[in-house]
């Protein structure tokens, strides 16, 4: 390189862009030195809040973890010593990790009782007034008023030696009060290694200092030179910067759309709350996100799993590898899901939080435990089963077999063999070779059964010669098809009946009947009649002497009376049954008249039993007195008849009349309001098209007076009559609606059956019942939610659709009824629900009503049974609806208790 000459160097230094440049380069030497003290005055404050801020974290970390304990304590479920217990417990297992080493939140009460103080147990239960630092402050003194001047919490900085060292430190505590408990939990660390980390940093910052002035001073030579090169490389380094800003926001929304959209529930849990969540666990937890963005994950599961889920999450805080979580179970609405997880230990907005990704396996868990307890079932049956039992493979080999059956056919497998898992010995057999087929000459008997056909044949004597033991037995053979398709069985059930014992009872027992009857057949033939008829009469028959004692007493009497025979004989009527004591004058009247008295009406009337139902148990009878000539006096016969279902049904058809007539005037009423109702649709029809509508006569009509059809139009939009007339012709059409429907109602039931979509038909019945329940005045349709969970690929049922439309209307009112009678709780909600199983249509009618009763659900269906006061009902309505459905449709209404309170009624239609 050639030596540059000194008058041009100097001409050089002098020259305008050099002299820019000096500047330049001290102007850069003075913001540098700027910079450099700014940076160590914010590192010093950004220390100074990091320390401040980790202290605070810690604490209200273990605030939010006791305070469950604290709102159980606020709503009077715990004591506040079993309170405090229950919070020192988990304070006391509350640490962590710092610059130090291990760290731990202590605990004291406002009278300066250390409560908690992990690493020095010794501590604990003693005061700590007398604590000081090496200044002479009282410690623990300070630390309680820090707490109490402070809600929120507060600092407290204090010189004291730490564990293992020789001369005191200065340490910064934070406290946080618990006023509930009168107390306060906190934190503290020691800022010596601080301290001493941040001179090395001011030392470091100058030493940088220095080196880049003398950088700077060495390459302002070269800069000159450098300017253009290094200014096309900013160029390029801003290109480039650009271009992969662009891409990280693409990567971003590329990964926020995968976040947002993913089929697992993702969450970040900070502090114990949950800080972010997708959609998806929104789905899982039944809750909007909003709300549950910023709750404590533990609320939201099962209490008997908090305690792992926790354990596991301070695990990950501290920086501990976790496999995946265990099935968890959560809390929703209506109950419990299980869950299945992972989570991972992340940075989030520079904090540490764990990312946690759900997947709802309660469909699974459910699926698992059914079948557990199906094939813990089947192994019962099997095994338990007094008979010889197997199943055979669908190729009719032998599947699983039990002990008996085993024998029978010579087989000695141990018990796993005789259990389902067959050995080499039982591998052969296939049901076409099997023994009792081949000699009972059952031709075709395997392929029809492996077919799906139930085969049932009666018992067959099978000689020694057939037998593995050489006896002679008397075997019914059955097989079954077990599920599967029709005519594809997924296994064929053997069953073995061996009726040797019976059938050679049944011959000695015959021998024997042969040989008495021809005996005593003359002795015995009156008197066995006579008793026979007594037993076989339905109506309860007492014979008394003259004296009034009882002689003659049939079963029938029996089960009227709760009273045997043997102890009724030889007693007077009126002590073994006061009821019959009222029937002696008119059996004292046949006994003088000589004949029997008219058959008389007697109603009785009892109380049920308390706390079961109110009301009385009605049982109607009639009662005749027959005289007896005996030869030396008359006794007499009290004939009892049970007409109780007679007369109920007496009343029905009555009621039944009534109720008849109410519906030809509804349908009356019906005809009567569809006639004004036309008229006024096709008036408000008439009234758009002669307003609103751009036709020729409109327009020559308002110009006739003086106006133009778009002012008339414009007068139109801005009164809004548009929206008022479409109002009007709305609820005309929804009157028109419920007419239509109050006549489909009100029409005599078709008995033809009909295919009928039954989401339909409830929607139609829904529609009157809100109509009628409008009018009602203890309760308003209108004001109970319905939430339907209709099967959309619900199959027609061939029904009545009339008669259906009745059974879901009682329906309906029984629950509305129902919710009226319940003061608190949730608001009332009714769930429609439809579903398909193999054979049926399943229609579910439930309420969050206060419920019924056993006794309540067993006697729903009988007729005039009522749980509502005297005059509020008739008790007719399910005993109709179960009449419609289990009579005339051949299905079947039951009633569920719901998990949640109230009643489910459950209609099943068959399938065509």
């Amino acid at each position: 390189m050639n030596a540059i000459h000194p008058r041009t160097l100097s001409s050089l230094l002098r020259s305008p862009p050099v002299r820019r440049l000096w500047l330049l380069l001290v102007l850069a030497c003075g913001v540098f030195t700027l910079f450099l003290l700014h940076a160590v005055h914010t590192f010093w404050e950004t220390a100074e809040t990091y320390r401040r801020n980790h202290l605070r974290e810690m604490v209200l970390l273990a605030r939010n973890q006791v305070q469950p304990v604290l709102d159980e304590l606020a709503a009077g479920a715990y004591g506040r010593d079993h309170a405090l217990v229950l919070v020192r417990e988990r304070v006391r297992t509350m640490t962590f990790n710092d610059t130090r080493g291990p760290n731990y939140i202590f605990m004291s009460g406002y009278d300066g009782t250390v409560l908690v103080q992990p690493y020095e147990p010794q501590m604990e239960g003693r005061s700590g007034l007398g604590l000081r630092d090496a200044e002479g402050v009282a410690i623990i003194v300070e630390l309680i008023r820090t707490a109490r001047e402070n809600p929120d919490g507060g600092f407290f900085t204090y010189r004291y030696t730490p564990p293992g060292g020789n001369s005191p430190e200065e340490k910064l505590s934070f406290v946080l009060p618990l006023p509930e408990l009168s107390c306060y939990i906190g934190t503290g660390t020691y800022l010596g290694d601080v301290h001493a980390g941040e001179q090395r940093y001011i030392l470091a910052t100058a030493a940088l200092a220095v080196t880049v002035f003398l950088l700077l001073g060495l390459t302002f030579v070269t800069a000159l030179g450098a300017l253009a090169r290094r200014g096309g490389e900013l160029e390029r380094e801003v290109e480039e910067r650009k271009a992969t800003e662009q891409r990280l926001a693409e990567a971003e929304l590329k990964y926020r759309s995968i976040f947002q959209n993913a089929q697992e529930g993702i969450a970040v849990i900070q502090d114990g709350l949950l800080t972010f969540v997708n959609p998806r666990i929104g789905d899982i937890l039944r809750r909007p996100v909003e709300e549950l963005t910023g709750s404590p994950f533990i609320d939201h599961l099962h209490p008997d799993d908090r305690a792992v889920a926790l354990d596991r999450y301070m695990r990950r805080m501290q920086g501990e590898t976790l496999g995946t979580y265990p099935p968890l179970r959560i809390r929703v609405p209506e109950g419990e899901r299980w869950v299945f997880g992972t989570g991972v230990l992340l940075e989030w907005d520079g904090r540490p939080a764990v990312l946690v990704m759900l997947t709802d396996i309660t469909d699974l868990k459910e699926a698992e435990q059914a079948l557990h307890a199906r094939e813990q079932q089947f192994r019962a049956v099997l095994t338990q089963a007094p008979f010889a039992m197997a199943l055979l493979h669908p190729n009719g080999s032998l599947r699983e077999a039990n002990a008996e059956w085993l024998a029978l056919h010579g087989l000695h497998a141990g018990r796993d063999a005789a259990l389902g898992s067959p050995s080499d010995t039982l591998a052969p057999y296939t049901l076409a070779q099997d023994r009792y087929v081949l000699r009972a000459g059952l031709h075709g008997l395997a392929e029809a059964a492996l077919s799906g056909e139930a085969i049932v044949t009666e018992p067959l004597e099978f000689p020694p010669d057939a037998t593995p033991d050489g006896e002679a037995r008397w075997l019914a053979l059955r097989l079954y098809p077990v599920g599967g398709a029709p005519g594809e069985p997924d296994a064929v059930a053997f069953v073995l009946h061996d009726l040797t014992v019976l059938m050679e009872s049944e011959r000695e027992r015959q021998m024997l009947l042969a040989d008495l009857s021809r005996a005593n057949r003359a002795l015995s033939r009156a008197q066995r009649h006579l008793q026979g008829v007594l037993d076989a009469m339905p109506s309860a028959i007492v014979v008394a002497d003259a004296a009034d004692r009882v002689v003659l007493w049939n079963p029938a009497a029996e089960r009227r009376f709760n009273v045997t025979a043997k102890a009724a004989h030889g007693r007077p009527l009126a002590e073994v049954a006061p009821e019959l004591g009222r029937h002696l004058p008119r059996l004292h009247a046949a006994r003088r008249g000589g004949a029997a008295t008219p058959p008389e009406r007697v109603v009785t009337r009892t109380e049920t039993p308390a706390g079961t139902q109110t009301g009385e148990v009605r049982r109607v009878e009639d009662v005749t007195a027959i005289p007896l000539e005996t030869g030396d006096e008359i006794w007499g016969i009290l004939r009892l008849d049970d007409v109780s279902e007679r007369a109920a049904m007496e009343d029905l058809m009555v009621q039944a009349e009534k109720m008849a007539s109410v519906g030809s005037l509804a349908a009356g009423m019906a005809h009567e309001i569809n006639n004004p109702l036309g008229g006024i649709l096709q008036g408000v029809q008439n009234l758009r098209r002669r307003l609103l509508d751009d036709l020729p006569a409109n327009r020559a009509a308002a110009e006739q007076h003086g106006m133009t059809f778009e002012s008339v139009s414009a007068y139109a939009v801005e009164r809004r009559i548009a929206s008022l007339l479409d109002g009007i012709r709305e609820s005309g059409e929804r009157a028109a609606r419920i007419v239509a429907n109050m006549l489909t109602f009100s029409r005599r039931s078709d008995p033809s059956r009909v295919p009928v979509q039954i989401n339909d038909l409830l929607e139609r019945t829904l529609e009157l019942a809100v109509t009628d329940y409008s009018l009602a005045r203890n309760y308003d349709f209108k004001r109970i939610a319905v939430v339907r969970r209709y099967d959309p690929q619900l199959p027609p049922v061939r029904c009545s659709a009339s008669e259906m439309e009745q059974v879901f209307l009682n329906l309906f009112k029984n629950a509305a009824q129902a919710l009226t009678q319940r003061d608190d709780g949730p608001p009332p909600v009714l769930t429609l629900t439809t579903a398909r199983e193999p054979a049926h249509v399943r229609v579910e009618v439930a309420d969050n009503g206060p419920g019924m009763s056993p006794e309540q659900r067993r006697r729903a269906f009988e007729p005039f049974f009522t749980t509502r006061e005297t005059g509020a009902g008739t008790g007719l309505g399910l005993s109709v609806a179960y009449f419609i459905v289990v009579t005339n449709h051949k299905g079947s209404i039951t009633i569920e208790e719901a998990p949640n309170g109230g009643a489910v009624f459950v209609v099943r239609l068959p399938l065509a």
